[in-house]
């Protein structure tokens, strides 16, 4: 569903993503896979901090139309 952003470095803003309270950036660990309402995406990453530290794995549900949004911008 979005192979292109494996291994990306992606910003998530807080109405990207179910339970978003502030933006968030993560680098995909997996192609992201579809849910069963077709709006959303389930999305692994490694959550990164603002210095640049490894925070962890997170799954995340993210707006199928943000990543796709995200892609247009960047020309791929």
């Amino acid at each position: 569903m979005f192979p292109e952003l494996h291994r990306r470095l992606i910003r998530l803003e807080r109405d990207d993503y179910q339970g978003g309270d502030r933006p968030l950036v993560v680098r995909v660990s997996r192609e992201p896979t579809p849910t069963a309402d077709p709006d959303w995406c389930d999305l692994h990453g490694i959550h990164i901090a603002g210095n640049g530290d490894r925070l962890g794995e997170r799954l995340l549900r993210v707006r199928t139309s943000a990543l796709r949004d995200r892609l247009e911008s960047e020309g791929l």
